[in-house]
């Protein structure tokens, strides 16, 4: 968080009472000429006292705000509203935005802000165009972000967002989720997240990416710390593209011993690793456990330490409690410290 001076914080103090006194005066004065009446109403404030006020409303608050009026509208995206995570669901026939603890509800019946139990209806419009203005006002502001499309309609939702992403040219967001959004929507759409910025990369598409060495080049992959692929095979894409991640998930078909083989000789040298997780639709071979331990002789479910001249890891395999998986496999690096080792 930026911190200000206590000379500056003044400054800015009288800069905006400056600002308040010339709004009166000017109201003043053409009252005193029988011009119009003085309207002290909130709207009528200028924009930098209008965010002064907007910023000591909760977030819910603030948004309801956004639908009253435009100088209010443009009081609050002046200020900003900061968010921690914004979850933004394109459905059938509606659009949820889950910001934090909130949810708000885009549908052709009405649009409607739900918070703590409480609900807001704010107003009638094309809900789909209201849920991507707001989404472009908010989405400047906030530590993570997801994208989730759960419909077969065409409602051009790639247009809209692509739209967003072009007005804001760059979002900084530490935390980037894409679900069920085409592979060319994904190669499109990645660029305009500041790599400098992006941290942890997301991404679940029921169809393959035949270019995939074309998402491997950008620097949003290149730079970011943890990624999650789901949706794909994972024979289809090559292994090494995934060992420059220091966290790694991803959904896989299946498990070979040539996959622990290349974990063992390249990623597990590597001082970044700290753990992998595959989740596995078919089998893993035992053959899995022996690139790891020689004179493993027990059954398909394991759980053993490794040791290589950097580190220790855990290496483990069970039975995959989710539903479409049969086995999840993962690797963890143990943290040594004098005093004991943690896994």
């Amino acid at each position: 968080m930026v911190t200000i001076s206590r000379e500056a914080r003044r400054a800015l103090t009288e800069e905006r009472g400056a600002e308040l006194d010339k709004w009166w005066a000017i109201n003043f004065v053409r009252y005193m000429n029988f011009q119009d009446h003085i309207s002290p109403t909130l709207s009528d404030m200028p924009t930098e006292i209008l965010g002064q006020v907007l910023e000591k409303l909760k977030p819910v608050d603030q948004l309801t705000h956004l639908k009253i009026c435009k100088s209010l509208r443009a009081a609050v995206v002046q200020n900003g509203i900061n968010f921690d995570s914004i979850s933004f669901w394109v459905c059938n026939g509606r659009v949820e935005m889950r910001i934090d603890k909130m949810k708000i509800i885009y549908t052709n019946a009405g649009n409607s802000i739900v918070a703590h139990r409480r609900k807001r209806v704010i107003r009638r419009d094309n809900f789909m165009q209201l849920a991507f203005n707001d989404l472009r006002i908010l989405l400047g502001r906030v530590r993570k972000f997801e994208f989730v499309v759960q419909t077969q309609q065409d409602l051009n939702v790639t247009t809209y967002f692509l739209n967003i992403l072009r007005s804001k040219q760059c979002i900084h967001v530490k935390e980037l989720s894409i679900i069920f959004v085409s592979p060319n929507d994904i190669i499109s759409t990645l660029p305009y997240f500041d790599s400098q910025e992006l941290k942890s990369i997301e991404l679940w598409c029921l169809e393959t990416i035949d270019d995939f060495e074309q998402l491997t080049r950008m620097d949003q992959w290149k730079k970011s710390k943890e990624c999650k692929v789901f949706g794909h095979y994972f024979n289809i894409i090559p292994i090494h593209y995934l060992f420059h991640f220091e966290n790694i998930e991803a959904t896989v078909e299946y498990f070979s011993a040539l996959n622990a083989l290349n974990i063992r000789n390249n990623l597990l040298g590597r001082s970044t690793f700290q753990q992998c997780i595959f989740w596995i639709y078919g089998t893993i071979s035992v053959e899995v456990a022996r690139v790891f331990k020689p004179n493993y002789s027990g059954g398909d479910e394991y759980e053993f330490e490794y040791f290589n001249m950097y580190n220790k890891f855990l290496i483990s395999c069970v039975k995959a409690e989710s539903i479409g998986f049969s086995w999840k496999f993962i690797i963890k690096q143990c943290v040594v410290t004098s005093a004991c080792t943690i896994c």
